[in-house]
């Protein structure tokens, strides 16, 4: 899928069912739905030069603007902004998920969410609450273990700023396995 907007949209924008393999979006625009704005189920799928804002609206408390919850899927060259909730998720049963080169910034609770994802690989990606934002909340990278233990995490060469907090280990561990966080740069 290429050259798309989905805008206005009551439900979700895009979503990609668990059997799905080897699907790309290329330049599409989300803006303004009612839950999440992309989901890459499956496999092996990919989401390149995607813009997503002002999704989420209906979600309660949020949902993720931009997410994967398959095996193998990548997340690239994105710009996330002003959505309700998470920006870029790596959620659930995600596996061996990239998010890299993207920028995302003024999501309402979280920029970038690895949320009990195993192997993702975060590059190369700028993720930054602007000035005068209420940050009492925003959070540029959280690692959480909501539906099971995340592992094999790697976290480089990425840059953070103004966040309320720039990386969070959620309340929700017991142990994290394999987690590499290097060559980052965390600015408040």
């Amino acid at each position: 899928f290429r050259d798309i907007t989905v805008q206005n949209s009551y439900g979700a924008g895009i979503a990609t069912s668990g059997s799905s393999t080897g699907v790309q979006f290329i330049n599409v625009i989300l803006d303004h739905t009612g839950e999440t704005g992309l989901v890459l189920g499956g496999s092996y799928n990919l989401a390149d030069r995607i813009t997503v804002t002002r999704c989420g609206q209906r979600c309660n408390p949020w949902g993720s603007a931009l997410c994967t919850v398959g095996s193998n899927n990548t997340i690239q060259n994105s710009l996330v902004y002003n959505n309700t909730g998470e920006g870029i998720n790596a959620y659930s049963s995600s596996r061996n998920s990239i998010i890299q080169d993207n920028i995302v910034y003024d999501n309402i609770a979280i920029n970038i969410y690895l949320d009990s994802s195993n192997g993702a690989v975060v590059q190369r990606n700028i993720a930054y609450y602007s000035p005068g934002w209420s940050t009492g909340s925003g959070r540029n990278l959280t690692v959480e273990a909501e539906t099971g233990t995340p592992r094999d995490l790697t976290v480089i060469n990425n840059f953070f700023l103004y966040g309320f907090t720039n990386f969070e280990i959620g309340a929700l561990f017991t142990i994290m396995e394999n987690l590499t966080v290097a060559y980052n740069t965390f600015v408040n």
